[in-house]
């Protein structure tokens, strides 16, 4: 029987470099705005401020927060029952 390597992290996200997947599309989000707009200079401000912002997010919410801020502002289905994050009361 060989011996199988067990990832200590199972449920960790992908790794873009040092950040995680969230945290690079918020980066490269603000990159692709500051280029359209002709404000590089925007990027250098944005980037670490944003990204700190959700940094300090993720680490003082519960697990799933991103998920809940995302269905409660209409972002995001939460699943088949509940597709419309808007709707603040359900009746039947």
């Amino acid at each position: 029987m060989t011996p199988v390597e067990i990832p200590r992290f199972v449920d960790s996200q992908l790794q873009f470099f040092w950040w995680e997947m969230d945290e690079f599309l918020v980066a490269a989000s603000v990159l692709a705005l500051s280029i359209i707009m002709h404000l590089v200079w925007l990027a250098f401000i944005g980037i670490p401020f944003l990204v700190k912002l959700l940094k300090m997010f993720k680490n003082t919410s519960l697990p799933g927060g991103l998920v809940h801020l995302a269905y409660w502002t209409g972002i995001s289905s939460l699943n088949r029952q509940f597709e419309d994050g808007l709707v603040r009361g359900f009746y039947k």
